[in-house]
């Protein structure tokens, strides 16, 4: 389903749409892992930039969110068909070359039980990080340009 919803809205309605899930895979989740489903029995992290893994792994010591510091769609042939019942790439695809994105949609699709949730913005918009740090003040500007 594809929905054009006002950015002061966007939060609200997919919280709506989005249907209830208690495992979670969050794609690309940078410092801030998915809100749309509060505190699901399982969350399941995948980052690609180690700066960011170290401070997700920081927060969340000691509880049941599991961090994997790896890159998509590679990390994501290893997980069973069906193993989770959501997965977010929240300004996620937009940050891979069309192969990879294909491939990692793709991958999604066979990984989810329930549903798939991808935001991205509409069309290509340039992104290309330049300077030493990132809008969080770390080293992750590779990372933040759009492919």
């Amino acid at each position: 389903m594809l929905e054009w919803v006002e950015r002061d809205a966007l939060y609200d309605r997919a919280r709506a749409l989005v249907k209830p899930a208690c495992s979670v895979l969050d794609i690309g989740c940078g410092l801030r892992p998915q809100s749309i489903i509060p505190a699901p029995n399982v969350l399941v992290c995948v980052e690609a930039h180690a700066e960011y893994v170290a401070e997700l792994r920081r927060r969340f010591a000691g509880t049941t969110t599991l961090i994997i510091h790896d890159r998509v769609p590679e990390c994501l042939a290893v997980l069973p068909d069906r193993c989770v019942d959501t997965i977010f790439m929240l300004d996620v695809i937009e940050h891979l070359e069309r192969e990879a994105g294909r491939k990692t949609l793709s991958e999604c699709e066979r990984i989810a039980r329930r549903q798939v949730v991808v935001f991205t913005p509409l069309g290509f918009m340039p992104q290309d990080e330049t300077g030493e740090t990132d809008g969080w003040g770390l080293h992750g500007t590779h990372w933040q340009t759009h492919r």
